[in-house]
C-alpha cells in the first residue's frame, strides 16, 4: 500500500511541471514583456523574444524557447544598435522596440498542402559540396523537411 502511495504522490509531483506548461500559439502571440526569464526550460516570452530578435535581424540561433547564450547576444547586439545600454538585461524598452517592428503574430498555424507532400524530394543529402554540383535542384528529403523551412521563414 505504501508502494501504490508513493508511486501516485511521485506521478503526480512529476507531471505537474508539465500540466502547467501550456505552450501553444495563442500563449505565444499573447506573451507579454516579464523581467525575470527562465533560462533552464522552454518559455512562451522567450520564443516571441527570439522570434522579434530575428525579424529584427538579430538571430538568436535556433529558435528553441530558451534563452541561451546566443539569444542573450543577439539581444545585447539590439540593444547596443538601438543606443541603449546595460548590457544584457533585458528591459520594457526593449521589449517595445521589438514589438514595434513586427505587428503581425509571431506563430501562426500552416496546413500542410498536398504540393507540399508531393517533392520532388531527394533521396539522401549529399554531404560534400563536390556531390551536389551534379544535382538538378538542391530539394528537399522530405515533407517534415519542407514543413521546417516554411515555419522557419519568419
Amino acid at each position: 500500500m505504501v508502494r501504490l502511495l508513493v508511486a501516485a504522490i511521485l506521478s503526480v509531483w512529476l507531471a505537474f511541471p508539465a500540466a502547467g506548461a501550456s505552450l501553444d500559439a495563442t500563449a505565444v502571440n499573447k506573451a507579454e514583456y516579464r523581467a525575470k526569464l527562465p533560462t533552464d526550460r522552454i518559455d512562451a516570452v522567450v520564443i516571441k523574444l527570439q522570434v522579434l530578435l530575428d525579424r529584427a535581424q538579430f538571430s538568436p540561433g535556433e529558435i528553441d524557447g530558451k534563452l541561451g547564450e546566443n539569444a542573450q547576444k543577439a539581444l545585447s547586439a539590439f540593444a547596443e544598435a538601438q543606443g541603449l545600454t546595460g548590457g544584457k538585461a533585458f528591459t520594457p524598452e526593449i521589449w517595445e522596440m521589438l514589438s514595434e517592428i513586427s505587428d503581425g503574430p509571431v506563430i501562426t498555424d500552416y496546413k500542410i498542402s498536398k504540393s507540399d507532400a508531393e517533392g520532388p524530394f531527394l533521396e539522401k543529402l549529399p554531404v560534400k559540396m563536390e556531390e551536389m554540383k551534379s544535382l538538378k535542384a538542391l530539394n528537399y528529403t522530405s515533407p517534415r523537411e519542407v514543413s521546417a523551412a516554411r515555419s522557419s521563414v519568419i
